[in-house]
């Protein structure tokens, strides 16, 4: 007999609220997360005295490594309209920066 055939509908349901409720919680800190992500990158960029008027966007990505939640990393990507590449921060699962380079033909002072 399959295991979902033994239980009995307030039992489903309950599970049901269970898994939920877990889901809900881990995308509300996915959430919370993302917009600590996000202003980190933001504080950073004007850290390193970055000029906005040079910016054309700036992406935080989520990193979900074998499709874990919540992150395992960030990555913030700013793309500029003067040069062909980004200036890119590398975040870990605690926000902690990792790493900051540039790519391409893009310079920023203090970035190697």
């Amino acid at each position: 007999m399959a295991f979902w055939s033994r239980l009995s509908l307030s039992r489903i349901v309950f599970i049901a609220a269970i898994v939920s409720a877990a889901t809900l919680g881990s995308n509300t800190l996915q959430a919370r997360q993302g917009d600590e992500a996000r202003e980190l990158v933001e504080t950073i960029i004007d850290d390193l005295g970055v000029d906005r008027a040079r910016i054309r966007s700036v992406d935080v990505i989520a990193d979900h490594q074998g499709g874990r939640s919540p992150a395992s990393s960030y990555s913030g990507w700013i793309s500029f309209k003067d040069c062909k590449g980004n200036l890119v921060i590398v975040m870990g699962r605690t926000l902690a920066v990792q790493s900051i380079y540039t790519t391409g033909n893009c310079k920023v002072a203090g970035v190697d």
